[in-house]
């Protein structure tokens, strides 16, 4: 019952906003200019009042669904993003524990192990120090290991395999610097200085717990 009242309310209310549009100067002058044109005109201007009238009753709809597909764009780019997230965390879980750092000590031990399988004497092994390690350009999250290697009276053969023997002794281990220079006994050979460096992840410092 009283969505008949309000059906009737609102037919009444729709009868007296048309009974004043058709009172308005505005329609009459347009009822008159409709009047005056050729029933082909007028055809026309009816087809073009309909078309006009069919686009604001689409509009609003058209708003809401413009809105709507914007709104599952951002949807799925946002779903994308952390569809890949997922995916690195994932492959970042899979990956291998970074290597502990390695003290000077390990290292120099390391190089005279390698030294002594190269077959030298005594008299060719002039040093095995720690040396300091600062290689510009690396994250201050990595540790920094070094040692200097000086050997005397090698031959050229002699300096590329332990060169290459030194940087391979451990995973992490890089050569970092070489110096050359002619022996002052015997030009024929060579005495060198290697740098290497041993990078590791420095490990974490757990947080202090505060007072309760």
């Amino acid at each position: 019952m009283a969505f008949e009242d309000v059906k009737d309310n609102v037919k009444e209310q729709v009868k007296a906003i048309w009974a004043r549009v058709r009172e308005s100067d505005a329609y009459l002058q347009l009822n008159e200019r409709y009047q005056s044109l050729s029933p082909n005109g007028q055809k026309a201007a009816l087809a073009g009042g309909v078309a006009v009238a069919f686009l604001i009753v689409m509009a609003i709809p058209w708003t809401f669904y413009s809105g709507s597909k914007t709104s599952i764009e951002e949807y799925e780019a946002k779903r994308d993003v952390v569809r890949e997230l997922f995916k690195v965390n994932r492959e970042a879980s899979g990956l291998p524990p970074a290597p502990p750092p390695i003290a000077a000590s390990e290292l120099e031990s390391m190089a005279r192990q390698t030294l002594t399988t190269a077959r030298l004497v005594p008299e060719q092994i002039v040093s095995v120090t720690e040396s300091p390690a600062n290689v510009s350009g690396i994250a201050k999250t990595i540790d920094q290991t070094g040692i200097a290697v000086s050997l005397a009276k090698l031959n050229l053969k002699q300096i590329v395999e332990i060169g290459s023997e030194l940087q391979g002794m451990q995973s992490t281990a890089r050569m970092m610097g070489l110096e050359v220079k002619a022996n002052a006994a015997d030009s024929r050979y060579y005495d060198v200085v290697y740098k290497i460096v041993a990078f590791a992840a420095k490990p974490e410092v757990a947080p202090k717990k505060g007072k309760k």
